[in-house]
């Protein structure tokens, strides 16, 4: 998991000593027929050349993506992608992204009831546009036999603009500030947040089966079932 610490000139050790063809020859000894790796981290930092994210600063231009995607390619190896929904970087450049709970908080004020080092953009946000954006990119310029998009999930009730917004236009009503497990209005926020998530999910789908028809994609949100979630 490669993570940019967001330090000026900040360049590890394992970029410039790392060898892709190395690393594909043991791969190769140990047997492996299907490698996963990381395109994106959980804070939401690139490891390919994106025009539309972050690239992580310690790459200076190097896209390991391709190196690995071509050398496995190579070797005979399948690959998956592994995409996370988090970004930190999301929220630092697109404020008007972040999911807000009841209280205004973003998650890098308030997860888990302590300061987060994790963004969580809202699913309503144009963060949807974005995070399908660089799904394309991945597809139209890397070869991989599956996606794996990680912690697609709601991990608060976001009550940010953009879910203000939408949930009066589709529903009439305003958000319900309380959880009440009598009002009709809570259920139907609970119905439409899961509807919310769905089409996201359905949205990344689609875009890789546009592009790579044969792919798997697996949308992972490992929790316990639960109404915050979503």
């Amino acid at each position: 998991c490669l993570v940019d610490m967001h330090i000026p000139d900040w360049e590890p050790v394992f970029f410039s000593e790392f060898d892709s063809r190395a690393y594909i020859r043991a791969m190769q000894t140990a047997g492996i027929d299907t490698a996963y790796f990381y395109a994106d981290s959980c804070v939401g930092i690139c490891n390919w050349a994106t025009r539309i994210g972050h690239q992580h600063n310690g790459l200076r231009g190097r896209d390991i993506v391709k190196e690995l995607t071509e050398g496995f390619r190579d070797a005979g190896i399948n690959t998956v992608a592994y995409i996370n929904i988090w970004s930190k970087w999301v929220c630092e450049t697109y404020p008007e992204w972040k999911c807000l709970n009841q209280e205004g908080k973003d998650s890098l004020e308030n997860l888990w009831n302590q300061p987060g080092r994790y963004g969580l953009p809202c699913l309503n946000s144009p963060y949807n546009e974005y995070v399908c954006g660089l799904v394309r990119e991945l597809c139209e310029n890397y070869e991989f036999s599956g996606l794996w998009v990680d912690m697609l999930l709601w991990r608060t009730v976001c009550y940010c603009p953009n879910c203000r917004k939408r949930f009066l236009e589709e529903t009439g009503h305003e958000l319900p500030e309380k959880v009440n497990w009598d009002d009709p209005v809570w259920h139907l926020f609970l119905q439409k947040r899961e509807e919310w998530s769905e089409r996201f999910y359905r949205e990344i789908i689609d875009t890789v089966h546009r592009y790579k028809p044969d792919a798997t994609v697996t949308c992972n949100s490992s929790y316990y079932p639960n109404f915050l979630y979503g």
